[in-house]
């Protein structure tokens, strides 16, 4: 009897240990299949949802780039156009796509540069594939947990309907890797380092971070010579992009200043930036602590050749994330994890898991954290796939039922100009409603005025915190070009959203961007219909005459047949210093 249990427990002892190798052996098996599903499912949401309308800042960078492109022969004017300033970015790579594109259909398609902008994200997966795969003799299996974790969903926001934020930031990643890998690599490494750097900088601004990350390499590592051609490159690359382009700096003084005072408030704005695909701030915090720990450890080998390009890979991450930090951290913490930001955080997720596997040395502990390593990414995987699909769902309804863009009159003005030109259709719906939209704007009292307010909330006037009702308050603008207003607002009587927002200012009335989602109000009041009650938009300011101006909001019920106008507020505009 004693025996026979002895015997039992030593099976099942056996069984236990070898269960992993066997789930690896089946993990092994399945790893090209679960790629392709990965990739296909990817490109398929991305199809689903899309809709060929502009998206905030398609608006400028593909829209109104290609008008005034077509509009001017000047070519003086037209390369300046390419090289031409975009928030902190100078995004040609951006433009040359949308070129392409537009000469290859005769019209834009925002559909179609989107796919194209996921793409990027597909060639930063190939390019780590093959990379990795070359230099470590890596498995696709020993690979796999690195395709699953790129293809998270936590990038929703560039996965659909955002063409021109999804071509800048993987194709300016993409870039700034291959420039980063080419520097660690013998022969002709050196002069592709160079190139990329040079195409990823004028892809997107991030490819400027490239430079200091390989100057501090190649000084560490004694390559004199080629740090002092790359020094010059640089310096030539930055002049050009700087003074000779005249760059307009943000406004980033308060920020430095805050920072400087805060510098634990910045740290951990970079802590949640490198793991903010994590979604939980406290786990967050944790796995942002874990990555800090494991890059610490991989710098004590002292530059270890096996592990440069991983290091300095992990290094501009870092470096990233503190610019980041230093130009978005006023906007809170929240602000570190924008879902575009997420593909930096699982670009840090994956060169861990490959610094821990190679570090393995025993075969059978390499296959458990292959293992372990899947797991990890398909839980991550499969729980941002319900946030993406609501996330996408509510952007979809937004950009088919309105014009995304903070200034309503210049959206309509361009997209009707490229609609006439047959440059761009518009979805059919959208154009009506914005065309009525600015008919009532000069037709207002067509509708009857209510005397009863709706539920209206003004959280912002010009970016000071304001509650709206009953209130009379002295704005001095000098400062800025346009008021920023941000809100939510409903129609009470319907148990819906308003149709229509404007600012009323001196009697010109200016429509709103209204519709964007606002779960917060749902859960307020626990009406679904009250969803898409949001509002955040520009008014311009700078032709009105320097003085005393009156404000008020004029809200149009959900049946267009009547509106409500709030009392007014007094502002003033000075003479710009």
């Amino acid at each position: 009897m004693k025996n026979k249990l002895i015997s039992c427990f030593q099976k099942i002892k056996d069984f236990s240990s070898s269960l992993p190798l066997k789930a690896y052996k089946i993990y092994t098996f399945s790893s090209l299949i679960l790629v392709a599903a990965a990739i296909i499912f990817y490109f398929y949401t991305s199809i689903k949802f899309s809709v060929n309308m502009p998206y905030s800042d398609d608006y400028d960078a593909i829209l109104d780039f290609i008008i005034k492109f077509y509009t001017h022969n000047d070519f003086g004017y037209r390369l300046y156009l390419f090289f031409s300033q975009f928030h902190e970015h100078r995004i040609v790579f951006d433009r040359l796509i949308t070129l392409f594109f537009f000469n290859i259909f005769g019209k834009i398609d925002f559909k179609i540069l989107s796919i194209v902008g996921n793409f990027g994200l597909l060639f930063i997966i190939l390019f780590l594939f093959i990379f990795f795969k070359k230099k470590y003799n890596l498995k696709i299996s020993e690979l796999l947990p690195v395709v699953i974790a790129m293809l998270s969903f936590s990038q929703w926001e560039l996965m659909s309907n955002f063409p021109m934020a999804s071509i800048q930031q993987y194709y300016e990643l993409l870039f700034s890797i291959i420039s980063i890998t080419a520097f660690t690599c013998e022969g002709y490494g050196f002069i592709f380092g160079i190139v990329f750097f040079v195409i990823a900088v004028f892809t997107g601004g991030g490819g400027l971070f490239v430079s200091p990350v390989i100057l501090l390499y190649l000084l560490l590592t004694r390559q004199y010579k080629r740090f002092s051609i790359f020094l010059i490159v640089s310096i030539i690359i930055f002049y050009i992009y700087f003074p000779l382009l005249h760059y307009i700096s943000p406004p980033i003084k308060d920020t430095l200043i805050f920072c400087l005072k805060n510098p634990a408030s910045l740290l951990g704005y970079m802590l949640i930036f490198i793991a903010s695909a994590a979604k939980n701030y406290a786990l967050i915090f944790i796995l942002a602590i874990l990555l800090v720990l494991n890059y610490l450890w991989i710098l004590r080998r002292k530059l270890n050749k096996n592990n440069h390009s991983l290091i300095l890979l992990i290094s501009f991450i870092f470096l990233t994330s503190l610019v980041v930090g230093l130009n978005r951290i006023f906007l809170g913490f929240d602000s570190a994890m924008f879902s575009r930001y997420t593909m930096y955080s699982l670009f840090m997720f994956s060169l861990s898991y490959i610094s821990l596997f190679l570090n393995a040395k025993v075969e059978n502990d390499r296959k458990i954290i292959a293992l372990f390593g899947f797991i990890l990414a398909i839980v991550l995987y499969v729980s941002w796939v319900p946030t993406a699909y609501s996330e996408l769902s509510d952007k979809q309804h937004m950009l088919n039922s309105l014009m995304s863009y903070p200034y309503q009159d210049k959206a309509f003005e361009n997209i009707k100009f490229a609609k006439n030109q047959g440059w761009f259709t518009p979805q059919k719906n959208v154009y009506e409603r914005t065309k009525r939209e600015f008919y009532l704007a000069e037709n207002i009292k067509q509708l009857r005025k209510y005397s009863a307010p709706p539920l209206l909330v003004l959280t912002y006037f010009n970016q000071y915190p304001f509650p709206f009702e009953n209130k009379q308050y002295k704005l001095v603008i000098n400062v800025y070009d346009s008021i920023n207003l941000y809100g939510w607002a409903v129609d009470p009587f319907a148990l819906n959203t308003a149709s229509f927002l404007y600012a009323d200012i001196d009697g010109k009335l200016y429509p709103l961007t209204y519709g964007f989602p606002r779960k917060d109000v749902v859960r307020l009041f626990k009406i679904p219909q009250f969803k898409f009650s949001g509002f955040n938009s520009n008014v311009s300011i700078k032709d009105l005459p320097n003085g005393k101006h009156e404000f008020s909001l004029i809200v149009v019920n959900h049946n267009e047949t009547a509106y409500y106008q709030t009392n007014n507020i007094t502002f003033y505009k000075e003479i710009h210093d």
